[in-house]
């Protein structure tokens, strides 16, 4: 079966699983780094009692998941529980999401690259940040049911809310510290949480990761103010930034010992490992000690 055919019957197997008051449909979606794919959203019939946020669910996932032998029932049931722990109930209502006040204290900052998303930038509010961009997103958790969710927050919000970006920015640096907690993590405490070895093309006996506690967009945290100059300090020498991912940052204390070809690197290790969606940058970072500062 192919990914069309498997798409349609997917939606239809949907439409007969779900009550009339939600409607599966299938729409165009636009992800971080202009990447585009199809997606599923869950739309609330005319005179529903449903009138929450659903999340948007990746056809091509399941289809993956499909070829390596999921049965289509199984796939079902899966999404359906999605739609559970993840619906209207466990997020907020569209009447909710017009209101700054009820969203102000779950918006949060997201690092991302700005050479790779031209396009969302346009219509999306942002400060750049060396040569990456700082925008805002809603960021939901909920612990209980392992549930992570964020939403980009575009030009049409600042003008919906009457706000100034001023206003969000401010709002997204004094909420994303205390929501996203940094730490920093030696990579072997990382793989063995991973039932993973350490091998790669970095030195992994004097590599760190820096992220969050939900490691979902934790690169952000190299913007947070001490976080470098404290490990810097503690390990007495500048850092060598890695652009893992937009979820991580990779940290090597400098020793004198910076490969030549660590950019080279870094854009192979992206172009095999990385999503595309995932991607921040394809060059190193520098973080000077006696400064303070990043350089690139």
């Amino acid at each position: 079966m192919n990914y069309q055919l498997f798409t349609q019957i997917l939606l239809q197997e949907l439409r007969n699983a779900l009550t009339p008051d939600i409607i599966p449909k299938q729409i165009p979606c636009t992800k971080n780094n202009d990447v585009k794919e199809d997606g599923i959203a869950f739309i609330a019939a005319p005179n529903s009692p449903f009138s929450g946020v659903y999340p948007v669910i990746s056809p091509k996932l399941y289809y993956d998941r499909y070829r390596k032998g999921a049965e289509m029932p199984d796939i079902v049931s899966d999404i359906l529980e999605i739609l559970e722990h993840r619906g209207p109930d466990a997020e907020f209502s569209q009447e909710q999401f017009m209101q700054y006040e009820n969203m102000k204290d779950s918006i949060c900052l997201k690092l991302i690259g700005r050479k790779f998303n031209q396009e969302l930038l346009k219509n999306t509010p942002f400060i750049a940040c060396y040569d990456l961009a700082l925008v805002c997103t809603y960021f939901y958790t909920d612990p209980i049911k392992n549930v992570t969710a964020t939403l980009l927050l575009k030009n049409e919000q600042l003008t919906q809310w009457h706000i100034t970006k001023k206003e969000l920015f401010e709002t997204a640096a004094k909420n994303t510290p205390r929501i996203m907690h940094a730490h920093i993590s030696h990579i072997s405490e990382i793989l063995r949480e991973m039932g993973k070895t350490e091998e790669g093309l970095f030195p992994s006996g004097k590599l760190y990761v820096l992220t969050n506690q939900f490691r979902h967009y934790g690169a952000v945290c190299m913007t947070f103010p001490d976080i470098l100059k404290k490990f810097a300090d503690e390990k007495k020498t500048n850092l060598v930034l890695i652009p893992s991912s937009i979820h991580e940052i990779l940290i090597l204390p400098d020793h004198g010992s910076i490969p030549v070809s660590l950019n080279e690197t870094i854009a192979q290790i992206n172009d095999l490992y990385v999503k595309p969606e995932d991607r921040l940058s394809d060059h190193y970072y520098y973080y000077n000690r006696d400064k303070g500062l990043i350089q690139y």
